[in-house]
């Protein structure tokens, strides 16, 4: 497996994987730089970074694997994509790393790399017309 930046063209992919775990679908508008775990040049998961502007932090958000690969090796890519997420930031001299998800799984392998588990949260996102 291997780490490579998400381009554009992974979008319709990425929405595909949406519908299939009954997540909302974001408008590509609001993706930031993104990774993307691959094997045979075949995307297994992605994710995504904000950098805020104003603080030394940075949100890692919108991790999706793809729904057709299997659990053990999602489960590898995910852990893949965590430790090169938090590497690019750090690269970046961003000490701070913030994540909200509702994925227990997500959240336990944030633990084991040393970031505290918080309460449950709702996400409200929206576009203003």
């Amino acid at each position: 497996m291997n780490l490579r930046r998400y381009k554009p063209s992974d979008y319709q992919e990425l929405c595909t994987w949406w519908e299939k775990h009954n997540h909302p679908i974001m408008s590509s508008e609001i993706l930031p730089e993104g990774i993307v775990v691959e094997q045979d040049s075949k995307a297994i998961c992605i994710g995504f970074i904000y950098l805020v502007n104003n603080a030394e932090v940075a949100q890692l958000a919108w991790t999706t694997s793809n729904p057709e690969i299997s659990l053990r090796k999602r489960y590898d890519a995910v852990n893949m994509l965590l430790d090169g997420s938090i590497s690019y930031i750090a690269s970046l001299g961003i000490k701070h790393i913030m994540c909200f998800t509702d994925k227990n799984s997500i959240a336990k392998l944030l633990n084991r790399r040393g970031m505290r588990l918080g309460n449950d949260h709702i996400l409200c996102i929206g576009s203003i017309n």
